[in-house]
């Protein structure tokens, strides 16, 4: 438009000289340096042509991932900042979202733009077979040998791909894992959530256990020839079987097992530090002397509780047991609640 003016202007004064003349000769070579100076100034503005379809990574949308931008400046142009894709829906980019971006700019009012682009967030999807290894890799954690199978599956989740490789956790929402277990499934990015989604899988679970070898009764005192081992199935209504011999020597029995039973924690129980009827060693101390002598129980007791004890000439004392087979009598201040023989 400035070159049109300027030219129609100096046409103008052009117009009033003679045709042959020098002036005039002289005037139209002006014209044409003059038309080659503002040559620039009719091409120089910004072109910028929309995709029709554009995917980014980041949640910032710049105007060269949504365009070929050309001319002055096209550099510098394409960094600003067109849209910000929060989430994965489209998001249409017209003329007028990127006029927006320019207001303020140099090519404000000089962009020539064109197009219509659907811009889109990137998209990883964690599969179905992805989430189900998750929620398996924590039930076989769970002990024994672990078998799962799928019960209801969960749905496939989508989130942003940013380059950054996801976790998926899985939570079971029974801590026994036995049966039929949910298990909430969460898609992380370091501490932040992404997505979440559920499955549900059947988890059978076999393990060692321990069991009684042959008929036992209540009140037996087990040893090692009294257990075998076998691979049972783990239940979910049964009490969580043993399979530690160590911690089951020396137990006492708390009822009746037939052979084959599973023993658990609630069938055993410790024996007492002494026993009814059994001898023991009686302790008196009176400053940094100590008398020692032997006598009987007269009931059962454990460590710190106090028992009756009939010595050697017939004569019954109380005192405290202080450790398997040992009681304590008398006055010392270690050993409180002890009563000298009366």
């Amino acid at each position: 438009m400035l070159k049109l003016r300027l030219a129609g202007s100096v046409e103008r004064l052009l117009g009033r000289g003679y045709p042959g003349s020098a002036a005039c000769q002289l005037g139209r070579g002006s014209i044409f340096l003059l038309l080659l100076l503002l040559a620039p100034l009719r091409t120089a503005e910004l072109i910028v042509m929309l995709r029709s379809s554009a995917t980014v990574a980041s949640i910032i949308a710049r105007l060269g991932d949504v365009a070929d931008v050309s001319g002055p400046g096209a550099e510098s142009a394409s960094r600003l900042r067109v849209a910000d894709v929060t989430g994965l829906a489209p998001i249409t980019i017209d003329p007028s979202v990127v006029r927006s971006a320019l207001n303020g700019s140099a090519w404000a009012t000089t962009a020539h733009i064109t197009g219509t682009c659907q811009l889109r967030r990137a998209v990883r999807t964690i599969t179905v077979p992805e989430l189900i290894a998750a929620a398996t890799a924590v039930a076989s954690t769970a002990g024994g040998e672990v078998v799962t199978s799928v019960l209801r599956e969960p749905m496939a989740v989508s989130i942003p791909d940013d380059g950054q490789v996801p976790v998926v956790t899985a939570e079971p929402l029974d801590r026994r894992q036995l049966g039929s277990t949910a298990y909430r499934l969460r898609v992380m990015n370091g501490e932040y959530e992404l997505a979440r989604s559920l499955v549900v899988l059947q988890v059978q679970r076999w393990r060692s256990a321990l069991v009684a070898a042959r008929s036992l009764k209540r009140g037996e005192i087990l040893e090692h020839s009294d257990l075998r081992s076998e691979r049972i199935a783990v239940s979910r209504s049964a009490a969580e079987p043993l399979d530690d011999p160590a911690a089951i020597v020396g137990t006492r029995l708390r009822r009746d097992l037939a052979p084959g039973t599973i023993l658990a924690a609630t069938d055993l129980q410790r024996p007492a530090a002494v026993a009814g009827g059994s001898s023991v060693e009686l302790l008196f101390t009176q400053g940094l002397i100590t008398v020692t002598t032997t006598g009987q129980a007269l009931a059962e007791a454990d460590i710190g509780g106090t028992v009756a004890v009939r010595r050697g000439d017939g004569r019954t004392i109380h005192g405290t047991v202080i450790a398997p087979g040992r009681v304590q009598v008398g006055n010392d201040r270690n050993h409180p609640g002890g009563t000298a023989a009366k």
